[in-house]
């Protein structure tokens, strides 16, 4: 028995006691056995040949013309001990770098996302001649009169000349222009007119980025217009996997979204080839546009011939210009028709909006139910005592000319609520019933939000507002539809019809539909919010700022007064909103920018992220390097006993990084303080995730579905993560719908395999089988499109990096496994690790129905839930069972976080993608403990085993991100053996048993049981 707390004194002691004979003798809950684990024979010696021959081959496990140094080969590097002087520094260096011609570069191919022309501006005179008489012809030209006609109307016409004087005399301007100035197409074309004319156009080249990728193709569309041009000419854009590129780099404007430049910087670290950098939308203060400004304030002292243009569309210009040294301002007034403006009183007294008592009920039970869990929230404002006894006197003051039930509506609405798509619906036929033109946009937190709203309006009036033949032609607009659906919306209706757009927050600066003369604000918008303590995510609507609903406001009266229709009280306007909403980089776990400034060695993160704007919380920072350290992506630079540094391992870094890091040991040694916190590298395959464009879990599974030639379900699977699934519940139909949805699974108890059966089922219809298709299976016809479309980025994706030899998904090698669940299984666990929990059977008395299993989780024993719509909410183990799952998100206010979507899978891949394996050995037998929490009954040799196929596993893959191409499976082949084995090590396992329980009827099925049903093994359910 342990020994007390040494704080406890006197009777507490002996109570202290009492509890724990007491919990001793008390018989455990759970089954807390541990499972066997186990190999054949067969699998035993293939795997101890396998690792012989590793051994003996060393490194050279792919055929390739250049082979690289191995750690283990005849050429042995000296260490270098933390004490050594700069000139053996220096003399290490060097050696390194004669031995480490293939270590050092990292084939990640992706041409399309690199920049067009790396090539340094230089000035010529020629051409600067012949660019200057191009121009002169075309501003004479009948269309580009015409159109600066036009332009000449626009505010930013009239402080053309200072902002021009402004750009010429300082390196960085910060331009404030309220919504419809013109500032995002007019200002570049300044440039590059006034460049071009004075002579300078060879060496002018402006790049302008934007946010989201619709706003990127929108606005080179318009300033190619103004200019008489088309696309390819003077104008382009370039977004991930689609670009029209000037026809040359010089006298040349370019707008692409914000993660094409910061790709740029690792071919180009300085933008040589580039002369202006406009960053458009900066007060959105998303994190790649936060992480943008930090770079280009790095680079601006080695680049003084470099110009920045900071574009923010609210009135918090101050800020930007400190954060560059009090660099100059120039504000822009907007160019608007009136607005008028209502809010929720007004509105609902206009409209006369109610609901039926029942709903009423409802609505307010999970306003007050869900106001505490939004009160927490990271992006909404705190509320007070005093706020709130405010606004009920507000309620006394301002409802007396409301209607009953809309009062009643009005009080049910909590400061913070979302009101409900009814609403929305009500106000946009409203309009549509009262006014006899105009298009109407409607903000709403989300594309969930976009379809309830778009099925209120149909249930209000079937005809009028159907998908094809309505009156009424509702447009979503959403940032993750593909551009073809996103243009759509600026496109004027047919005579006779009227436009409805109703759209995420991406409306709000991003573009400009310039028919919008009514706007109907939610007030609410969507963000993600992470909480390093307990290592979860939420996204979370929240109040939006008053900078958001101003901006909203604004799109209204661009050609004509207009209106704006506030779903949200004055009160909470003036009282309750913040002034603009948390900086992005501040809320979210940061993996994509630590694998950015990994991958452009811009040194130790926690240095790089405290010069940002707003430095995010160092918790979250050691968090993320942890998570990144678990999916294999970093990996420490470890020292050997000695005190000294592996220089085997510095051979596969780049100069630079190896010159950083060993000084940086020289200087600590020296100064005799501890070397820094942050001395992680990347490894390959985490040069490999920083260049793909997704999740870091969701680009390992890509990559894994490639290497073991699983590829189409690894597509299906990452682009239902990327977006959203395609399943869509009828309320009254869940029972039917839940049953659909575990025919599709095929008996593999994995949500994900349900994926890929549903979109490879879809992909080889005819178009006229597809929408009773999507009936049959209650899957949204628009979203399974939106996901093919998906699918197939993602094959350009790997094609580019040499993963796949055929932009083809059906191709036959590329999907040798993905018919076999088990594999899919196993690269499953291998991308979402440490995604991991364990189902841990009950205790229960015979004849009884099993109890709800413990699900458990690494940090802390923390208790999880699954959420209903898993098919493995059915499941009951008889002893252990375990489960990968790729969300993981709270629900509410300090409940238990829930896990939506996850695979049964078996217990080897679990070992296998473990990050420690350790094993004790006791008279009764052998433990096999991985990762510190899980155990398994075993022998000595297994873990040996294990972690030498886990090793050989790791060196191939070392060489396979360095020489990518696609799997070599023939057994001739050393990396065909390596891969064979493992896939022998995973397939030869037999499958866990588990029930299954029957029961829908269950609010929150958890893991329903019918009883008496018999046991079944994961292959018997595939059966």
């Amino acid at each position: 028995m342990p020994r007390c707390p040494p704080y406890l004194k006197g009777k507490e002691i002996g109570l202290w006691y009492a509890r724990q004979n007491k919990l001793k003798a008390k018989k455990p809950d759970a089954l807390d056995e541990p499972t066997e684990f186990t190999l054949d024979q067969r699998i035993i010696e293939r795997i101890a040949g396998v690792v012989k021959d590793v051994e003996r081959l060393g490194d050279c496990l792919i055929s390739r013309k250049r082979a690289l140094p191995s750690e283990s080969s005849e050429m042995k590097s000296p260490h270098l001990s933390l004490t050594s002087t700069k000139e053996e520094f220096s003399k290490v260096v060097e050696m390194v770098d004669e031995h480490a011609f293939g270590g050092t570069r990292i084939n990640v191919g992706a041409e399309n996302e690199k920049t067009p022309c790396s090539i340094e501006l230089q000035r010529n005179e020629a051409l600067d001649k012949s660019l200057r008489l191009e121009m002169i012809q075309k501003v004479q030209a009948t269309k580009y009169v015409l159109m600066n006609s036009k332009r000449k109307n626009l505010p930013t016409f009239a402080q053309k000349q200072d902002f021009l004087k402004m750009s010429d005399e300082n390196q960085v301007v910060v331009i404030s222009g309220e919504t419809g100035c013109g500032k995002t197409t007019q200002l570049p074309q300044y440039l590059l007119e006034h460049a071009v004319l004075r002579g300078y156009g060879s060496c002018t080249r402006i790049v302008v980025t934007q946010p989201r990728r619709i706003s990127a193709i929108s606005v080179a569309e318009r300033v190619a217009t103004e200019r008489g041009q088309c696309l390819g000419e003077d104008i382009g854009y370039q977004i991930r996997l689609e670009s029209v590129l000037p026809k040359r780099p010089q006298s040349s404007i370019l707008f692409c979204t914000t993660g094409i430049v910061l790709q740029w910087f690792q071919s180009d670290p300085l933008l040589k080839s580039v002369s202006h950098v406009v960053v458009d939308e900066v007060h959105e203060r998303e994190m790649l546009g936060d992480f943008l400004i930090t770079m280009l304030k790095r680079i601006l002292p080695l680049r003084p011939d470099l110009h920045v243009i900071l574009m923010s569309a609210t009135l918090n210009s101050e800020e930007f210009a400190q954060f560059f040294d009090g660099c100059p301002r120039l504000e822009i007034p907007g160019r608007t028709f009136a607005v008028d403006t209502l809010y929720l009183e007004d509105v609902l007294h206009r409209t006369g909006f109610e609901m039926p008592q029942d709903a009423l009920y409802r609505f307010s039970k999970a306003n007050r139910r869900m106001s505490q869990m939004r009160a927490d929230s990271v992006g909404n404002p705190p509320i007070t005592p005093g706020i709130r006894q405010g606004y009920k006197q507000w309620l006394k003051e301002s409802t007396s000319r409301l209607s009953l039930g809309s009062r009643q509506f009005l009080e049910a609405m909590d400061l913070y609520s979302c009101p409900p798509p009814e609403l929305v619906a009500a106000v946009i036929d409203y309009i549509i019933r009262t006014t006899s033109s105009g298009a109407i946009l409607a903000f709403v937190p989300g594309l969930g939000d976009i379809l309830d709203t778009m099925k209120a309006l149909r249930s209000i009036d079937p005809a009028l507002y159907a998908e094809t033949r309505g009156g009424v032609m509702l447009h979503a607009l959403h940032s993750r539809l593909p551009s073809a659906r996103q243009r759509v919306v600026f496109e004027p209706p047919p005579a006779g019809k009227r436009k409805v757009v109703i759209a995420t927050n991406i409306a709000e600066t991003s573009i400009t539909i310039e028919d919008i003369v009514y706007v109907v604000d939610s007030g609410q918008i969507k963000i993600t919010t992470y909480d390093p303590r307990t290592n979860t995510s939420t996204l979370a609507r929240v109040l939006v700022s008053k900078a958001n609903a101003a901006q909203r406001r604004g799109r209204a009266g661009r050609v004509r007064p207009g209106q704006c229709f506030h779903l949200f009280s004055r009160f909470t306007h003036d009282r309750v909103m913040l002034d603009f909403l948390p900086p992005e980089i501040t809320r979210i776990r940061l993996e994509d920018a630590i694998l950015r400034i990994k991958a452009l060695e811009l040194g130790p993160v926690t240095s790089f992220l405290s010069s940002c704007m707003d430095p995010p919380d160092l918790e979250t920072i050691s968090r993320t390097l942890q998570f990144l350290r678990d999916i294999q992506a970093l990996k420490p630079l470890v020292p050997l006993c000695n005190d000294s540094v592996p220089t085997a391992q510095l051979s596969r870094m780049s100069k630079r990084q190896r010159t950083r890091i060993l000084e940086g040991a020289i200087e600590a040694a020296t100064s005799g303080s501890p070397v820094a916190e942050d001395n992680d590298v990347l490894t390959p395959l985490g040069h490999h995730l920083a260049n793909l464009p997704l999740d870091p879990q969701c680009a390992k599974l890509l990559l894994l579905g490639a290497f073991f030639c699983c590829l189409k379900p690894a597509l299906a699977v990452s682009a239902c993560l990327a977006f959203k699934e395609p399943f869509e519940v009828p309320l009254g139909s869940e029972a039917l719908a839940d049953a659909c949805r575990i025919k599709l699974t095929e008996g593999s108890q994995s949500d994900h395999w349900a994926f890929y059966v549903a979109l490879s089922e879809y992909l080889g219809l005819r178009e006229h089988e597809k929408y009773g298709y999507c009936r049959k299976n209650f899957l949204n016809r628009r979203t399974m499109d939106d996901l093919c479309h998906l699918m197939r980025e993602f094959v350009d994706l790997l094609y580019e990096r040499k993963y796949i030899k055929s932009r083809d998904m059906d191709e036959v090698e590329a999907n040798r496994y993905s018919h076999d669940v088990r594999i899919f299984r196993a690269i499953l666990a291998g991308a979402f690790y440490p995604n991991l929990i364990m189902a841990t059977a009950r205790r229960t008395n015979p004849g009884r129905a099993p109890p709800t299993p413990f699900i458990t989780t690494p940090l802390m024993d923390e208790k999880v839930t699954l959420h209903n719509k898993s098919v493995n909410a059915l499941v009951r183990p008889q002893n252990r069972l375990w489960l990968t799952y790729f969300q993981k998100m709270k629900l509410d206010h300090d409940a238990a976080p829930t896990v939506f979507d996850s695979t049964l899978i078996n217990a080897r891949p679990v070992v296998f993608f473990s990050s420690k394996i350790s094993h004790s050995q006791a008279v009764n037998g052998g433990t096999l403990v991985v990762d510190d929490w899980i155990k398994f009954k075993s022998g000595p040799r297994v873990p040996q085993l294990v972690e030498s196929l886990k090793r050989c596993m790791e060196r191939w893959l070392n060489e396979k991100v360095r020489y990518p191409g696609p799997t070599n499976w023939d057994a001739s082949n050393m990396e065909g053996r390596i891969l064979q084995t493992i896939v022998d090590y995973f397939i030869n396992e037999a499958p866990p048993a588990f029930e299954l329980g029957t029961n829908h009827n269950s609010k929150h099925r958890g893991f329903a049981h019918q009883q008496g049903q018999r046991p079944v093994t994961a292959n018997q359910s595939q059966q």
